[in-house]
């Protein structure tokens, strides 16, 4: 059951935004757009594909399988083409001589920002393994978006969505699809990536502009966060 929950969070997380990008070969491999760019594009192409199966009436195990094993065979084809045997370390990492070299004789208030920007991200890192082995608490998830999920699961439209969008429950109910049951605690563990993306792409967009605002964005948007509660727990 575990094994099958990581699959499910592999292929909502990872697994066909990847095989987009590696085929449009955009953005370039191991920058953190490329990371955010397949969790998103995955997302997406996650609902189209269940909105599209649930259609044909054959949304099941089996169906999600082959999906996946099209996609790993697609990745593996382009690698074999591309004589690339590991796609994304097939760049060369940055050493750590390079990262010191950045640190050395930054200016005091571009250190202080650091810091505080260290800590927002420690406080998400260790939100998301918080929320592993736990199940939703608040009622929207409760009575909504899960249950929604678990409309979508049994190979049938959300009832009642009132035209909320419905690209979470899709993929949510890609876990409850491969592991048989509703196992909540993989769609929970899922929340705290969002803020966890975004946080690392204002990092990344200080990292390549030394614009000290994207640095400056990073404990902004963590206070902003913490205050709104619940955009990263469910």
């Amino acid at each position: 059951m575990f094994i099958l929950g990581l699959l499910a969070l592999l292929q909502i997380l990872f697994l066909p935004g990847f095989a987009i990008l590696y085929a449009l070969r955009r953005p370039p491999l191991r920058s953190a757009p490329w990371l955010a760019g397949s969790f998103g594009l995955s997302l997406l192409a996650n609902y189209l594909a269940v909105s599209c199966l649930v259609c044909c009436r054959v949304y099941g195990p089996v169906s999600l399988w082959l999906l996946m094993a099209v996609e790993g065979v697609a990745i593996t084809l382009l690698a074999i083409r591309r004589r690339e045997l590991i796609p994304f370390l097939s760049r060369r990492p940055v050493s750590l001589a390079v990262l010191r070299q950045q640190v050395n004789g930054l200016p005091l208030p571009t250190v202080i920002l650091w810091a505080s920007a260290s800590v927002v991200l420690v406080y998400y890192v260790q939100l998301f393994f918080a929320n592993m082995g736990t199940g939703f608490v608040y009622r929207d998830p409760v009575v909504s978006w899960n249950r929604w999920a678990l409309d979508w699961s049994m190979n049938q439209p959300a009832h009642h969505t009132w035209h909320y969008p419905q690209v979470l429950p899709t993929n949510w109910s890609i876990v409850y699809v491969l592991t048989g049951g509703p196992i909540w605690y993989f769609p929970k563990a899922l929340m705290p990536l969002f803020p966890l993306g975004i946080l690392f792409l204002l990092i990344y967009q200080y990292r390549h502009t030394r614009e000290a605002g994207w640095l400056l964005a990073v404990p902004l948007f963590g206070v902003i966060a913490k205050a709104l509660d619940r955009t990263s727990t469910v």
